[in-house]
């Protein structure tokens, strides 16, 4: 039934059942209450008598100077205690929501300020303000504020500045501040998704153009990328000219972080294609970008002193979403996961295995992977052609390089032209001009044989 709710949160009202309507912070509630003591203890001080002698003396001051002419001058009694419910409410409210103690203090200076100049301005035009009411709710106020500043929920929203700053969205960074328990702050051990998005042909393009248009053609890429994935919901762990990587899950771990940051790279190559477009009119430079997303396990926690402190993450999932990013063949684009992440979201998602990688340091073979689309969003040409390309990558696993052509070649008349179906019937092509084992063994990268790179060279 309608009616007021409280929790950990804060306060709200409802007035439909299970639908919460109405909702006010708890920071907002906490401000709500000092201001309203200071504004009732201040009044009730006023009703009682307790500034009668100020007022008296006003009146005095303001006749000895020749201001007030007459015996007829009105109180304004109603305004004071206007003007102090205002004032307490407000102060209280800008104590306890800005950070820094500069601030809290250049706030409490200039209400006093402005509520003492009040009373002489008033009484130019014969009315009697007494700001004494005024002055004690503002000193309460802040007092108050300041009080409940200090306490662990009071400087929880300024340690998140510190340590977050502009890297959420402001909608995400007032959510993690409503909740109930702390911000995971402590140095842990915590499962997150990565997404990095490189600029690959960035030294090409830096040759190409004046150090002021290159400049400008970075921050253009920085400003793109940074706003889209904030605004998505990731948080921006790093940014550099070239690179930029996103983590999902590292401040809520209990979100499917693994299916959020696919959502999120699928929308980021649709406008990374737009910004390449897009410079290329203002520049006259097609940018090439790669995207890279794995899941993994990171240390995670705050890094540096208090000048450069911030959340951040630490593991080699964040080197393998690197390397991937330039994982694509020449003349293919797509966004490249890692093998974890392909058994988490292989059952949502249409996904096709791109190459083997072998990494020397580690002595193991990676499949990458090729996201595609959500499953449901496929037509029966687009998964029919899947099939047939996942049939050839098992030939060419297993060198029956001819089938493999076939397989290849039939995706491409079932589902329609592809960059990454071509490059395949071209390597197949090639594999089957070549004549003798000896040639094949000249070509090799790693120990699996004709079809795998080395990691380390992206």
């Amino acid at each position: 039934m309608p009616g007021w709710y409280f929790d950990q949160a804060g306060v709200g009202w409802s007035d439909t059942p299970g639908f919460r309507s109405f909702r006010m912070s708890r920071y907002l509630l906490i401000s709500l209450c000092i201001g309203v003591g200071a504004a009732l203890i201040a009044s009730l001080a006023q009703l009682l008598g307790a500034f009668s002698p100020v007022s008296e003396a006003l009146r005095e001051a303001y006749t000895v100077q020749g201001i007030f002419l007459h015996e007829d001058i009105i109180r304004l009694t109603w305004l004071e205690i206007l003007l102090t419910t205002l004032v307490a409410l407000g102060v209280a409210w800008s104590i306890v929501d800005l950070p820094g103690l500069a601030q809290k203090g250049v706030v409490v200076l200039c209400s006093l300020i402005l509520i003492s100049v009040l009373s002489p301005v008033l009484a130019l035009h014969h009315w009697l303000f007494d700001p004494s009411s005024s002055l004690l709710a503002v000193l309460l106020a802040a007092l108050g504020g300041y009080a409940f500043s200090r306490t662990t929920l009071g400087m929880r929203r300024g340690r998140m500045i510190e340590v977050l700053g502009n890297r959420i969205s402001h909608d995400k960074f007032l959510a993690l501040l409503q909740r109930p328990e702390e911000l995971p702050l402590e140095a842990r051990r915590v499962e997150v998704s990565i997404l990095s998005c490189r600029l690959l042909n960035h030294a090409e393009v830096q040759e190409k153009l004046s150090p002021k248009d290159w400049v400008a053609i970075s921050n253009f890429f920085l400003r793109s990328v940074e706003t889209f994935l904030i605004r998505e919901g990731g948080y921006l762990d790093e940014a550099h000219p070239e690179s930029l990587r996103a983590c999902f899950g590292l401040l809520d771990e209990n979100s499917s972080h693994e299916e959020e940051v696919c959502r999120v790279a699928l929308l980021l190559q649709s406008r990374l294609r737009n910004l390449s477009r897009e410079c290329e009119t203002r520049w006259f430079q097609s940018l090439e970008f790669g995207i890279g997303i794995e899941t993994g396990e990171v240390t995670a926690g705050v890094f540096g002193d208090r000048i450069s402190a911030r959340l951040s993450a630490v593991g080699k999932v964040n080197e393998l979403a690197f390397r991937l990013a330039a994982a694509n063949p020449p003349t293919v684009e797509g966004i490249v996961m890692g093998p974890e992440l392909f058994s988490r979201v292989r059952e949502v998602f249409a996904l096709r295995p791109l190459e083997m990688f072998y990494d020397p340091a580690r002595g193991l073979l990676h499949e990458v992977y090729h996201l595609l689309d959500r499953k449901e969003t496929f037509s029966s040409e687009a998964q029919e052609g899947l099939d047939l390309y996942w049939k050839g990558i098992i030939y060419l696993r297993e060198q029956r390089y001819e089938d493999a052509l076939n397989a290849f070649s039939r995706s491409r008349a079932v589902a329609g032209y592809d960059p990454t179906v071509e490059y395949f019937v071209g390597r197949m092509q090639e594999e089957l001009s070549l004549t003798g084992a000896s040639e094949l063994e000249t070509r090799d990268e790693s120990p699996a044989r004709g079809h795998a790179r080395l990691i380390n060279r992206l």
